[in-house]
């Protein structure tokens, strides 16, 4: 798969970059202190229930955060899902948006 990603409309001045931890193929993002964005990335098409996964690995492990979860496959369709925002994995904009 290949995708071309056009940048945001605005870019924010750091103070420090995001943080950014992996486990497997979810990443935890800290945006600003107490602000996380969760993101698993998985290749399918279909949506499975274990596609969330990683991201019910970073519920458990900060509580008391608020995380923001965000599910990347390899279909077509966007969605809101109970456990998080399902995105294409070539329309990623509402994704970077947040983050950036």
């Amino acid at each position: 798969m290949t995708s071309s990603i056009k940048p945001p409309r605005a870019t924010r001045r750091w103070s420090q970059p995001p943080a950014l931890i992996w486990r497997s193929k979810a990443a935890l993002i800290e945006t600003a202190p107490d602000t996380f964005h969760a993101v698993e990335i998985k290749s399918g098409e279909t949506i499975a229930s274990d596609f969330f996964s990683g991201l019910d690995y970073w519920r458990a492990k900060l509580p008391r955060q608020t995380i923001t979860p965000w599910l990347v496959h390899g279909g077509t369709s966007c969605q809101q899902r109970e456990k998080a925002t399902v995105l294409p994995w070539n329309g990623l904009s509402p994704l970077i948006e947040n983050i950036v």
